[in-house]
């Protein structure tokens, strides 16, 4: 396992994705080109079609569902490679829906990010999940196509969590726990 970095600053403060396997694609490399592959998007509806029978689908064909995750990957691809260190807090947000706002002390939180347009894009599909070293750097840990309302009635977000886990873990294991870390090990010399 490793991180890559996606982009950073001289500071090394920024978004990191994890590389669970060596000559594999990071997370962000692999969901973005998942999520912009039309056969790959339509077959996981196709799937996935007995959790579209909530009535939030109603209003939707595959068609406009994979239309819908193609619109949402290009936006928050966007967002995320066009945001820098002080304005990343604002694409991401607390995993723990009662959470509005990151503890100041807690590092490695757990983070989500999606759009948060609700008039161009209501009620958004795509997650990227990881974990908060601080303010300024995210390690995104994986993401998913989200189409049931809690985390835990979905195998892929189900593995979503336990990948934060397994890289919390990983983290803390080689001592990677505060920002100061991280920038010792891939910042500054």
């Amino acid at each position: 396992m490793e991180l890559v970095t996606i982009f950073v600053n001289e500071h090394a403060e920024g978004l990191y994705a994890v590389r669970y396997n060596s000559g594999e694609k990071d997370e962000f490399e692999r969901l973005f080109d998942e999520w912009d592959d039309t056969s790959f998007v339509m077959s996981y509806f196709l799937l996935n079609k007995q959790y579209l029978k909530h009535p939030f689908f109603d209003n939707y064909s595959l068609e406009s569902l994979v239309s819908k995750v193609h619109r949402e990957s290009t936006e928050i691809r966007e967002m995320a490679l066009h945001t820098n260190g002080n304005s990343i807090i604002r694409l991401f947000r607390p995993l723990e829906t009662k959470q509005k706002v990151f503890s100041l002390q807690t590092h490695l939180q757990r983070a989500k990010a999606s759009i948060k347009e609700p008039a161009l894009f209501p009620r958004p599909l795509l997650r990227l999940y990881g974990l908060r070293m601080d303010d300024t750097t995210f390690i995104i840990t994986g993401g998913a196509i989200k189409i049931t309302r809690q985390m835990d009635e979905h195998p892929d977000t189900k593995a979503a969590l336990g990948k934060m886990e397994l890289v919390r873990n990983w983290l803390e294991s080689t001592g990677n726990t505060t920002f100061d870390d991280l920038k010792y090990c891939y910042g500054e010399s």
